[in-house]
């Protein structure tokens, strides 16, 4: 007979966890169990970066800035929402305060200009060893001709650190500049959509980025 398979990373039947009951509603799909084993960590980055990213990466799909994937994949809304979550459900079963830092929420754009000082921080409340970290590493290559794996880790593959901008990510980015290099680069219509999604986003985005590590 085939063997069982056991996930161990998921399996939390003999943890504290297993018969927990949430004194909150769970906003997800996963089971209470999970949601309530798990340590969140949320990645943020400015929506002026983050979205003509994403759509530069999406468009190997043939997707474009007026598909549904775009307004779920550019907005905040959904870490906010887990971000609130956790912190309602320590604040009912954590009298201590032992988790008072959690969830962990990370800016994309600190993290590329001060990496070492931002893991630093992120390792003294994960109970993590800084020393341990890796900074810079061989570059693995890509060899592969599935263009969706190319277009959205082709750059990762093919680093050796962490890769910085010419600019410090820190900066407050112009918005109408950015318009008018995505108009050269697109058009005017995909422009003004993504002008739509970053404004959409920024309450959202503010709201997390004062919560970062």
């Amino acid at each position: 007979p085939r063997p069982a398979l056991v996930d161990h990373r998921f399996d939390v039947v003999d943890s504290k966890e297993a018969e927990v009951k949430l004194p909150i509603p769970n906003p997800t799909l996963l089971p209470d169990r999970i949601l309530a084993s798990s340590l969140p960590v949320i990645i943020i980055r400015h929506p002026v970066f983050a979205f003509p990213s994403y759509e530069r990466a999406a468009s190997v799909y043939a997707t474009t800035v007026f598909d549904m994937e775009f307004s779920v994949m550019t907005s905040y809304k959904w870490s906010r929402i887990m971000y609130d979550f956790y912190r309602s459900y320590y604040k009912k079963t954590d009298p201590q305060g032992k988790m008072k830092d959690w969830p962990i929420v990370v800016d994309g754009d600190r993290l590329v200009e001060d990496t070492r000082g931002q893991m630093k921080k992120f390792c003294d409340i994960a109970g993590l060893d800084e020393s341990e970290i890796q900074y810079s590493w061989e570059a693995a290559g890509l060899v592969t001709d599935d263009k969706p794996l190319i277009s959205f880790l082709a750059t990762i593959k093919e680093s050796t650190g962490v890769i910085k901008g010419p600019k410090p990510c820190s900066m407050v980015p112009d918005l109408e500049l950015q318009v008018k290099k995505w108009t050269e680069e697109w058009d005017e219509k995909v422009a003004q959509r993504m002008k739509e999604a970053v404004e959409s986003a920024m309450d959202d985005y503010t709201y997390l980025l004062a919560r970062c590590i």
